[in-house]
């Protein structure tokens, strides 16, 4: 039985007959209705799970039923599409993904995540900074953090010899931390000196820097290098050109975009593409809450960028944040310590990009939006 492709762009729960369904850009105009016929089509009633045909109008499904039923309903300038007997079913919504972040252009190479000797890394390293000569900052993605941590010697040492004259930054496959060389910790400010920023570890030994950013003190650098970048329509593109139509290849109607740097402006590409009438499938932005921001002006902006149109395809309706790390790297909160101990502290019990007292004052300010 061949799957339909062509009702992609359509998330509808078909409880009854009749569902309001937003198919398009409202400031697109459809002039006719559609009427799908000669389908399979499952309807997640139980009373009726099979259907023969949908009737459109603009926006909306206003008919579900007999292929003699909908033609019935349907008016004279109907544009009908014989599906042949496809099954059509209702597409899926993916709660937790980062589409513009998989799309953009930002990632130069990508490591062996399997790889577990860090020395191995260096040819790779090099190779893809011969193969980019022009890029500010060296981004790479893909390593595991066990390999850098099980590495005979400093993981700085290793990155430094691979590339040593412009920043390298890499981030670890759960994305959780960063491994960057010398010239990327002096361009962002980094000395052995340096505090830990709050929801962050900068990683030493003896007091002197290993070239791992754990958790926010990774992501405060990595933001800093894609914001380098000359490329500035590159997260714009990888939408269009890749995202769009794999998420519509395999049925994906609906996605909740799970972190918008909404400082770094992304939100305002989310905007164009919605303006320009390139969005084929629905987005709920969960704009980023940055630890180390002041709350009262960080909740400032967030109510600004606020927006939640029934009609549009775009939403900025969420916000997304950190209250810890993961247990990946110790650095998921605990009430008790680590067997492990990777980092030296004084607890070893993990670590708050926000405070329990933090995230309520968050929830009880934008509840109120």
């Amino acid at each position: 039985m061949k799957l339909l492709a062509i009702l992609c762009s359509i998330v509808f729960t078909m409880k009854s007959c009749s569902s309001d369904v937003a198919i398009t850009n409202k400031n697109t105009e459809i002039s006719s209705q559609k009427l799908y016929y000669n389908a399979k089509i499952y309807t997640v009633d139980e009373n009726n799970p099979l259907a023969q045909a949908l009737l459109l109008e603009g926006n909306k499904i206003i008919f579900v039923g007999t292929n003699k039923e909908a033609k019935l309903k349907a008016n004279k300038n109907a544009k009908k599409i014989d599906l042949k007997g496809k099954l059509v079913l209702p597409g899926f919504h993916d709660v937790h993904m980062h589409p513009m972040e998989v799309g953009s252009t930002t990632t130069d190479f990508v490591l062996n995540e399997e790889e577990t000797n860090a020395e191995n890394y260096i040819s790779t390293i090099q190779k893809a900074s011969k193969d980019n000569p022009n890029v500010e900052w060296l981004i790479g993605f893909g390593h595991s953090i066990n390999t850098l941590f099980n590495a005979k010697r400093n993981p700085l040492e290793i990155i430094d010899e691979a590339v040593s004259d412009r920043p390298v930054i890499i981030m670890e496959q759960t994305s959780h931390s960063m491994w960057i060389n010398s010239k990327g910790l002096e361009l962002a400010g980094i000395t052995n000196s340096t505090s830990n920023p709050q929801g962050g570890i900068i990683m030493k030994e003896g007091g002197k820097l290993l070239g791992i950013l754990i958790d926010n003190a990774g992501d405060v650098v990595f933001q800093q290098a894609v914001a380098s970048l000359k490329d500035t329509d590159g997260e714009y593109d990888g939408m269009v050109s890749y995202v769009l139509p794999e998420l519509a290849k395999y049925g994906i109607t609906s996605v909740s975009d799970a972190r918008t740097y909404w400082k770094r402006k992304q939100h305002e590409t989310w905007k164009n593409l919605a303006n320009d009438g390139k969005l084929t499938a629905r987005f709920n932005l969960g704009l980023w809450a940055y630890p180390t921001e002041n709350d009262k002006e960080q909740l400032a902006s967030l109510k600004s960028l606020f927006s939640n149109d029934e009609n549009s395809l775009l939403k900025i309706n969420q916000i997304k944040l950190y209250s810890d790390g993961i247990t990946h790297n110790t650095t998921a909160a605990l009430h008790s310590n680590y067997k492990e101990d990777f980092f030296g502290l004084k607890t070893n019990n993990g670590l708050n990009y926000f405070t329990q007292e933090r995230i309520a004052k968050y929830i009880e300010e934008l509840e109120l939006i």
